[in-house]
């Protein structure tokens, strides 16, 4: 799906803005604190991801960034101006892209694109909704009633509606949500082209880290109202902050352990610690792909960095095999998805390690005192 919309010229030229900019933000529904003391910025043409779950404050940034809320201390800016020094023609350079399709079900494909057309003042508006149709490669459906289309057609109408304006400011909100495994892929490429094809700054809200880590260049982790920890999802996925980001972006083997040497027994092999964490309880993390199998060894004699075990089953699902395994000193049994391309064979007696850069030690509690 491509567009050449940005072919035809809008009247929404009058306001440009570079970047948006959330500084020390808070926002209170009576007593209830939904953000507290946001501070973010997002650039000309980048994607900025909200990632977190239930209640972490996403959407309420969403909403302060649409200038549909105010915030109840901190400003936002766009550019140099902030939204009541902006006024209307603010709101007329913001497109929201939701869950909820945002169409008319009674109009068809085309008349609802025009009604938006006409909505923001644009001209050329038969033209518009033309290419609209065949960006969404809806043209011979144009005429048919909305509420007759798919939710796969309604979301790529809708995509179009977004984008008709050409507008600076792009907010997504859990926009493939509901959608089937296939349909969202393919959702998500045709609206990240679109969006890098009109270098429009983005704001995207999503409590799936996958979809986080393949849309957006820089990733906003959220819980209780904070910002955790923000980076490229590389950034994120290498060098979590806490217990919390290393879980949310991605599978991690947990083990918690009382800290009495600078290394410490696993049931995935010994882990060096900082000796400051000495006498303290620690949560050990371990990403899937940083389990090392050695089939080299004597399982009897395996070297001190070293457990032994025994892989017992070995499943495929998808691109990832289901790894189960049995330690033999602790009787444990261990079980885990795996990106690795070759296996021993099951029955096989195994060394088992970790790769100390997908290790993550992070004393129990920390980063709770934020919340």
């Amino acid at each position: 799906m491509a567009s050449s919309l940005h072919q035809i010229s809008t009247t929404q030229d009058s306001l440009k803005f570079d970047r948006v900019a959330f500084v020390d933000v808070s926002k209170y529904f009576g007593r209830r604190r939904a953000l507290a003391h946001v501070s973010l910025e997002c650039g000309t043409g980048e994607i900025l991801g909200f990632l977190g779950g239930n209640g972490a404050g996403k959407s309420t940034l969403l909403a302060l960034a649409g200038t549909i809320l105010d915030p109840s201390s901190g400003e936002i800016r766009y550019g140099g101006g902030l939204a009541r020094e902006l006024g209307p023609a603010l709101r007329g350079n913001i497109g929201l892209l939701s869950h909820d399709f945002q169409l008319y079900p009674e109009l068809t494909a085309r008349e609802n694109l025009e009604f938006f057309a006409a909505l923001y003042g644009l001209d050329q508006i038969g033209d518009r909704s033309h290419e609209a149709l065949r960006s969404a490669e809806l043209l011979s459906r144009g005429d048919d009633f909305v509420g007759g289309f798919s939710r796969g057609m309604r979301q790529r109408v809708a995509l179009e509606r977004t984008l008709l304006h050409e507008p600076q400011l792009v907010l997504l909100d859990e926009p493939f949500s509901g959608l089937d495994l296939r349909l969202r892929k393919s959702l998500r490429s045709q609206t990240l082209g679109l969006l890098r094809e009109l270098g429009t700054t983005t704001l995207m809200v999503t409590h799936d880290p996958e979809e986080a880590l393949l849309m957006a260049d820089h990733i906003a982790v959220m819980r209780n109202g904070r910002i955790l920890q923000e980076g490229t999802g590389s950034e994120l996925y290498a060098k979590p902050a806490n217990a919390f980001c290393a879980a949310f972006l991605g599978e991690t083997l947990e083990h918690k352990v009382y800290v009495s040497s600078p290394v410490v027994d696993t049931p995935f092999g010994a882990v060096e610690v900082d000796a400051g964490l000495i006498g303290s309880e620690v949560c050990i993390l371990v990403r899937p792909e940083g389990i090392i199998f050695d089939t080299n060894r004597d399982p009897i004699e395996v070297k001190s960095r070293f457990v032994s075990g025994r892989l017992t089953d070995l499943r495929a699902i998808g691109a990832y095999r289901q790894v189960s395994l049995k330690l033999h000193n602790s009787g444990l049994e261990v079980r885990f998805l795996s990106s690795r391309a070759v296996f021993p064979e099951v029955g096989s007696d195994v060394g088992i390690g970790v790769d100390p850069s997908m290790v993550f030690v992070f004393p129990v509690g920390a980063g709770e005192e934020l919340l």
